[in-house]
Formats: structure tokens, C-alpha cells, sequence
């Protein structure tokens, strides 16, 4: 075989080689760029979960009226949840107070249709739509900066979003007494299911009461509210014995230890 025929071989290989490479390696810079976007996406969507949750402790709530609400041509996807950011203009009336105007932004769940060409189609009228039909809600905003709003709840989910809020209130200060509380063994003498289910962490709110025996002196009767899991009634339930935290200083409140349960059946 003459040499020049075995040099093109070679040469037409290595570009056949590099041409698969090349291909391979495009996909993986694009799913590596995908996976960072996303990573960012996630950082500020969890930046941004935790500030309306703190604002939703501090703020005052009042109800409103939702005058407009339109499309910010901002859309997310990831998985099967798809969610468009709109901007909502209301008529806020604080009670005692004057009402007043404000607009706000929030990402709303959307239906999502893929397109065999040029993309998807995200469903972000159709829930503008759904939004205007159910106007009243209630918002929650810093008093000293109405600017800085968010949508609380429905009007029709009144009671529950305000027995959730006092029952957030009440165990705000859970997890720091089970940091630094005094460990005792307890026997469950009362549970009261509160008829607040907490769907994102599959819990209910229970209102529990013990008898506790700490590891000096008598024992004595506390209580407190507390966060339980569907699969974990059963364990806490009226005769069971359990870990609890209590603070020597405020005896009648006690929690759950969490961390020495976990071996309770």
C-alpha cells in the first residue's frame, strides 16, 4: 500500500474520531450548563422561599382584593412543575386603617404542554384566569415598607391559615429547647390532634401532654405543641413512653426529643 494512501487513512480516521468527540463532548458542555442554571434557579428560589417566609412571621396581614393580575413572560421548569412569575395589583384594606394600592410579584404553578417543534407551551392565562375568578385573599407586607407584599392565602382558607400561624408562633422555639433543654424520659398522658395537616412536611399539629421524670427530683405534668408525622401517630400516642426536652427554668413546656425517638417503635 503506498504510504500516501495509509497517511489519508489515518487522517480520515482521527476526523471521524474527532467528529464523534466533538458531538459527545456538546450535549455534555450543554447538560453541565443546564445543571449550573439550574443550581442557580434552586439558590435563588430558596433565597427567595425563605424571605416570604420571614415576611410572613413579621409582616401584618390584612385582606385584599386582587384588581389585575399579568404575565411577566418569566416561565421555570424542572421535572413535571412548571411555574410562570406574574405580577398581582390589589386593593389592600388593613383594618382600622386606609386602604391603599400596591402591586407585588409571585411564581404561580402553571400547566405545561410540550411541542414536537420550537419548545413548549406554558399555561400561564389559563391560571391568570383561575386567579381573577378567586379575588379574595389575604396578603401579608412590612408595615413600614408596603412594597414588600406577598400573597399570604385564599379567603376561603381563613381560619386554617390563621390557626397555622398561631400554631407556628407557638412552636417557634421548639428546636432551640431540644438543643439545649433538659433530657428527660416522659409518658404521654394526653394527645389532641389539632386538625391542621401540613402537607409539604406529611404532618399534623398535635397538642401533647406528659408526665415527666427527670433524672432528679419529682415528677411533674408539661405539655407543647408539636409537628407529627403520618407514619409516627402510633408512636406518640396516649401510654407511650418517649425522650422529651424541658427547660428547668419553665418546666411546663416540654418537647419531643427528636433524635433519641428515633429508635422508639
Amino acid at each position: 500500500m503506498e504510504p500516501n494512501y495509509v497517511i489519508g487513512g489515518i487522517v480520515f480516521v482521527c476526523l471521524i474520531g474527532m467528529s464523534v468527540l466533538f458531538i459527545m463532548v456538546i450535549p455534555t458542555r450543554e447538560s453541565i450548563l443546564n445543571w449550573l442554571l439550574w443550581k442557580n434557579i434552586e439558590h435563588r428560589e430558596s433565597e427567595e422561599q425563605k424571605y416570604l417566609i420571614e415576611l410572613a412571621e413579621r409582616g401584618e396581614i390584612a385582606p385584599a382584593t386582587i384588581l389585575s393580575v399579568n404575565a411577566t413572560g418569566q416561565h421555570r421548569k424542572q421535572g413535571n412543575n412548571a411555574r410562570s412569575r406574574v405580577v398581582y395589583e390589589v386593593e389592600v384594606m388593613p383594618e382600622g386603617q386606609p386602604g391603599f394600592r400596591q402591586t407585588f410579584e409571585l411564581w404561580i404553578p402553571v400547566s405545561y404542554s410540550s411541542r414536537a417543534r420550537g419548545g413548549g407551551h406554558y399555561g400561564v392565562f389559563d391560571a391568570i384566569e383561575a386567579e381573577k375568578a378567586d379575588p379574595k385573599i389575604w396578603v401579608t407586607y412590612d408595615p413600614n415598607d408596603p412594597s414588600q407584599m406577598t400573597l399570604h392565602h385564599r379567603d376561603k382558607d381563613h381560619d386554617v391559615a390563621m390557626r397555622m400561624r398561631e400554631f407556628n408562633k407557638i412552636t417557634k422555639g421548639n428546636e432551640a429547647l431540644k438543643q439545649t433543654g433538659e433530657s428527660a424520659e416522659a409518658l404521654i398522658t394526653r394527645v389532641e390532634d389539632l386538625d391542621l395537616y401540613y402537607s409539604t412536611k406529611k404532618s399534623k399539629a398535635m397538642r401533647i401532654e406528659f408526665m415527666v421524670t427527670p433524672n432528679s427530683g419529682p415528677s411533674f405534668e408539661a405539655g407543647g405543641h408539636h409537628l407529627i408525622g403520618e407514619k409516627a401517630t402510633q408512636k406518640y400516642s396516649v401510654g407511650k413512653k418517649v425522650f422529651v426536652r424541658f427547660d428547668p427554668s419553665n418546666p411546663a413546656k416540654a418537647v419531643l426529643d427528636s433524635e433519641r425517638n428515633k429508635s422508639l417503635k
